[in-house]
């Protein structure tokens, strides 16, 4: 998402708050032009001259987003573009049928946008962002980016919920290794724990 006129990107990584934060920043006027989930690097190619805008992104724990994301697969009623071909037979921990599909990531079922770790695919060298909120404190590192490009401090709605227990019910031992293992640079880089 950029924003000319308030000079800012926000680069929308799925499954991270992303859509209830498009939700405010979509009311700003003049129109916001969305790049749905774009890197910072095809956005620079895309908007030429930006690079100086205000560019923030929100991350997610992995053991955490891995649940939401499965249970938002799970919840859909209508065969979305990026869901597993068959997902009534997706396991979370018993034989691990999903996280295994995760781990093979150049799997040709496997829309990478929305499983790619962030590391990789959002923080190369030349993808450099001013702030970087965690969807842990989401409310008051949203309220940090709208003093940054000066607009009030807006509460912001729950957009995109999926139902699910706390993410730490849903492991085993070696579940909570395959996670580790494919998003271990995400997990040392942001210092994330299970």
């Amino acid at each position: 998402m950029i924003d000319h006129h308030h000079k800012f990107i926000f680069v929308h990584i799925p499954k991270c708050g992303g859509c209830s934060i498009a939700k405010i920043l979509n009311t700003l006027p003049p129109i916001v032009d969305n790049t749905g989930h774009r890197t910072l690097k095809q956005i620079f190619l895309m908007h030429p001259g930006c690079e100086n805008y205000f560019k923030f992104t929100f991350v997610r724990n992995p053991w955490d987003r891995c649940v939401s994301l499965y249970n938002f697969w799970r919840q859909q009623s209508y065969d979305h573009p990026w869901t597993y071909h068959d997902k009534r037979q997706m396991d979370f921990c018993k034989n691990h049928s999903f996280l295994n599909f995760l781990k093979n990531l150049n799997s040709p079922e496997l829309d990478r946008v929305h499983t790619k770790p962030y590391f990789t695919h959002y923080f190369s060298s030349e993808q450099r962002y001013n702030f970087v909120g965690r969807l842990e404190n989401l409310q008051a590192d949203f309220n940090t980016v709208c003093n940054k490009i000066g607009i009030k401090e807006q509460e912001l709605p729950h957009e995109n919920k999926s139902k699910h227990k706390h993410y730490t019910e849903y492991y085993d031992k070696e579940s909570r290794k395959i996670v580790a293992d494919t998003f271990a640079q995400d997990i040392e880089y942001f210092k994330y724990k299970f």
